[in-house]
């Protein structure tokens, strides 16, 4: 401490010295610590005795930092030049603080004076993370502060907001700036938003639009912006402080959200063919014009339509062509109908029309003519031209019913009242057709348990050569023993049998019994020519079909060359080449092919020159009117030269007049079936039958 004494005689205000709540530092020009004050061996833990006579370098936090201040204080403070910073500085334990540090040159030694600023630092670093925390924030939420001076009309934001708004940072904002980025539809918004403010009127929320300036093109954004006005000492509004959120994302959401609630919903309300409402959404309507029509006392008009030649379409012309049929007829009565009816599909061909507000029964019969147009509309589908047939049940409220289920249910019997009265036809209800539903739900039952109650048998028809009066033949022909009703013709049952699905059960019943008795006739020695059988093309159709004919023409020893199979004309449309695929296995095997009801159906020759067929059979409704109606007679001797030309065999059914088979002898066909010979006779009566021929 040699240089104690020196100190002495300079420091004139010993007291400040020992006193001061600044830390005092004395180096020289070598950076050797020559005397301290109390407060600063506080502040660095050390003692006096342990302090004097060290490098400076003890107190720097490493040698780098030792050499840096250096350059940056020590060096300018040694020439003169007062220095002040804020640096780290390490205690006597190692830790590492914040101190500002202050030099001056007293006699070319440098007198530093120290201040622990540790606090202040750490609470600068806090709030500069919270700064950064709500930047951040702010820039992941997309919501930018600001605030508007309502004097000068000039805003201050932070940087989300400028991001938001589509604004070059740190661009000076004026509210006209800002509105100028809003949709020009929505400006009008924040004038009323500032006008009400000196009022005293809470500020809410406000849903914006702003238009959003990018590089090479514009896009909108979807903004919510709040604020809070701040008034002074008086209650004047001085400024709008608040927050604006990019709230897009959301509103896109929404949007989307929105979009698809309305699609889920239009999807499960209306007939994704048609574009029709479906059955949901017309019961809704219907009890909705119920509420209505008791109040006002209106009458409301239910009518139940079944399209009669959909499933001829369909399974001649094809699926997609009855898809065109079903689109045309909802489009036609759609566009004619009022504006407060309702046409509905509620099932394959099943349309339900809602008429409101109807005065008297001849309305309705005017909006059939007029608006549905039983007789008179013609389309052409698929280069087919097609006369829409159809049946409608009508039921009224509130005569025939006062809810919704009922009133349906009562259109939907009078429908089936008309469809058995006559095709295109219309049937108003009455209570009678509830009796005639309840049957007609029976008798299904009853005809599903037929099968195993073993209650169908078969009759045969005769088929003669008109020429050597010899028998050439029999058709098998189902028919049903019911166990009250009788006796009933496929006619009575076979339409609700297709509904029910049981065809192809029902028609492999009829192959097995029909081979079965073929073989028994032949094993006692009758001959009786060849057996007819008919075979539905949705059982032609099935791939199981050709596999299950082979089988039971193996178990009942039936000889191939004794079978005939019929299909009708028409019916082989819709799926051709699996048909003709199927006729030509049966063929290959040994089994004749004969085209039914020839003349009737839509069948083109290119299609019938693919056939494998072995003949034709004219159909009834050919035979019926002759020798008298011309038109009959054309069509008839036709299909004869026809099939002479194609070298085909030809047999005309229903014949029962001497006239009708005489004018089909004259014209080459001699072989006929039909009730001038024999009606269908039971097992034991053909038999009979046989041995008389």
């Amino acid at each position: 401490m040699c240089n104690l004494k020196k100190h002495d005689q300079t420091r004139w205000f010993n007291p400040l010295f020992n006193n001061s709540h600044i830390g005092i530092l004395i180096v020289n020009k070598k950076r050797t610590i020559i005397d301290v004050n109390p407060h600063f061996c506080t502040l660095f833990g050390y003692t006096q005795e342990e302090i004097l006579n060290q490098s400076e370098e003890i107190l720097h936090v490493n040698s780098q930092s030792y050499n840096e201040f250096f350059d940056i204080a020590f060096k300018q403070t040694i020439n003169g030049i007062p220095t002040r910073l804020d640096y780290q500085f390490k205690h006597k334990d190692g830790t590492i603080f914040w101190c500002q540090i202050s030099g001056n040159l007293v006699e070319n030694e440098v007198l530093w004076g120290i201040n622990d600023i540790s606090q202040r630092i750490s609470l600068a670093q806090q709030l500069q993370a919270k700064s950064q925390l709500l930047v951040a924030t702010q820039t992941l939420l997309h919501i930018g502060t600001w605030e508007l001076d309502l004097h000068t009309m000039m805003i201050k934001a932070s940087d989300e907001f400028y991001t938001i708004m589509g604004l070059k940072i740190a661009t000076e904002i004026t509210l006209e700036t800002y509105l100028q980025s809003l949709h020009p539809e929505d400006r009008h918004i924040i004038f009323a938003s500032i006008a009400y403010l000196p009022k005293g009127v809470k500020t809410k929320g406000i849903n914006l639009r702003a238009i959003i300036h990018r590089e090479n093109y514009c896009e909108m954004r979807y903004i919510f912006q709040k604020g809070e006005t701040i008034y002074d000492e008086h209650g004047k509004a001085i400024k709008l402080t608040g927050a604006t959120v990019d709230v897009t994302d959301q509103k896109e959401t929404e949007i989307l959200l929105k979009s698809q609630k309305k699609r889920l919903e239009y999807q499960a309300f209306h007939d994704p063919l048609t574009g029709l409402p479906n059955r949901f959404l017309l019961l809704d309507r219907l009890n909705k014009m119920i509420d209505v029509a008791e109040r006002k006392h209106h009458k409301i008009a239910i009518l139940f339509i079944d399209l009669d030649d959909f499933k001829f379409i369909n399974d001649s012309l094809g699926h997609h062509i009855g898809d065109k049929y079903l689109i045309a007829i909802a489009t036609k009565i759609k566009d004619k109908l009022r504006s407060s009816d309702t046409i509905a599909r509620i099932g394959g061909d099943e349309f339900v029309i809602l008429l409101d507000d109807i005065h008297s029964e001849n309305d309705i019969i005017k909006i059939i003519y007029q608006d549905i147009a039983i007789e008179n509309e013609i389309f052409t589908l698929a280069n087919e031209t097609i006369v829409p047939q159809m049946s409608i049940g009508i039921a009224l409220f509130p005569n025939d019913g006062r809810d919704a289920h009922t009133l349906l249910k009562n259109a939907d019997a009078a429908m089936y009242k008309a469809k058995r009265k006559q095709k295109n036809s219309y049937s108003f209800y009455d209570t009678s057709l509830t009796q005639l539903a309840y049957n007609r739900m029976n008798f299904t039952k009853e005809l599903r348990e037929a099968i195993e109650k073993n209650e169908f048998l078969l009759y045969y028809q005769p088929q003669i050569n008109a020429k050597t009066e010899t028998l050439i033949g029999l058709e098998a022909l189902i028919r049903w023993q019911h166990p009250t009703k009788g006796l009933l013709t496929p006619a009575q049952f076979l339409p609700l049998v297709e509904e029910l699905g049981l065809l192809i059960e029902l028609n492999e019943w009829v192959i097995k019994n029909a081979f079965k008795q073929s073989a028994q006739w032949h094993k006692s020695g009758r001959n009786y020519g060849q057996l007819s059988i008919n075979m539905s093309i949705k059982y032609l159709e099935s791939p199981l079909c050709y596999d299950f004919i082979k089988n039971i023409l193996a178990q009942t020893q039936c000889h191939v060359k004794s079978i005939i199979f019929e299909i009708t004309e028409g019916h082989f449309m819709q799926k051709p080449q699996e048909v003709i695929e199927r006729l030509n296995q049966l063929c290959d095997s040994g089994f004749k092919i004969v085209v039914d009801d020839f003349g009737t159906g839509y069948s083109s020759l290119s299609y019938l020159s693919k056939l494998p067929i072995s003949g034709l059979k004219i159909d009834k409704s050919f035979i019926d009117n002759i020798p008298y109606k011309n038109d009959d007679i054309a069509i008839t001797k036709t299909i004869i030269e026809l099939a002479k030309n194609l070298q085909l065999e030809v047999i005309a059914e229903g014949v029962e007049k001497e006239e009708q088979k005489n004018f089909l002898l004259s014209h080459g066909c001699d072989n006929i079936q039909g009730y001038l010979y024999s009606k269908p006779l039971s097992v034991h009566d053909v038999e009979a039958f046989m041995d008389h021929y």
